[in-house]
C-alpha cells in the first residue's frame, strides 16, 4: 500500500495501479486500496474504471469525502454535468462546507444561468474559505451578472 502511494506521488501511475490491485487481491484494507486504485486510474485517464473504483468505495463508505471529491473532478473533466451535480450534492450532505461540492454546484449554476443559486453557492464558498481567490472571483462575477456592483466591490475587499 505504501509503495503504491509513493509511486502515485511520483507520477508512476501504472506501477502504482499494480500495487493497489495486488493489495486488493491480498485482502488489504479495501477502502485505502480502492481509493489508490481509483486515483491511479484517474491519472491514467482511464475514467470509466476510475469511476467504478470510486463507486465501489462509496458502496463501503457512502459519505466518504475523497472519492466524492475525485468523482466531482472526474465528472467535470468528462463534461458530465449530471455527475457533477450528483456527487456534489452527495458530498454537501455529509460535508456542508466542502469546497469541492460548493465549487461544483456553483460551476453548474453559472453554466445554467441560475444566478440565484450561483450566488448562494459562491457566498457559501467564500464563507467556508475566506482566503479563496477563486471563490471571491466567482462571487464577484455572479454579483456583476446580477447587477449588484456595490456588493461586488465589497466581496473582494
Amino acid at each position: 500500500m505504501g509503495l503504491g502511494s509513493c509511486l502515485l506521488h511520483l507520477d508512476a501511475a501504472e506501477e502504482a495501479l499494480s500495487c493497489f490491485e495486488q493489495c486488493i487481491d491480498a485482502g488489504a484494507p479495501r477502502e485505502a486500496a480502492l481509493l489508490g486504485k481509483g486515483a491511479a486510474l484517474q491519472k491514467l485517464a482511464r475514467h470509466d474504471e476510475a469511476e467504478e473504483a470510486y463507486r465501489d468505495l462509496l458502496d463501503i463508505a457512502p459519505g466518504s469525502e475523497e472519492p466524492l471529491t475525485n468523482l466531482i473532478a472526474l465528472s467535470a473533466v468528462r463534461g458530465d454535468s449530471l455527475g457533477v451535480a450528483e456527487y456534489s450534492t452527495r458530498l454537501l450532505k455529509s460535508h456542508p462546507q466542502s469546497k469541492s461540492a460548493l465549487q461544483g454546484l456553483a460551476m453548474l449554476a453559472i453554466a445554467n444561468g441560475d444566478q440565484s443559486s450561483a450566488m448562494d453557492y459562491c457566498t457559501r464558498l467564500v464563507e467556508a474559505d475566506p482566503d479563496s481567490f477563486e471563490g471571491r472571483f466567482n462571487l464577484r462575477f455572479v454579483q456583476q451578472r446580477m447587477r449588484q456592483p456595490e456588493k461586488s466591490a465589497r466581496s473582494i475587499a
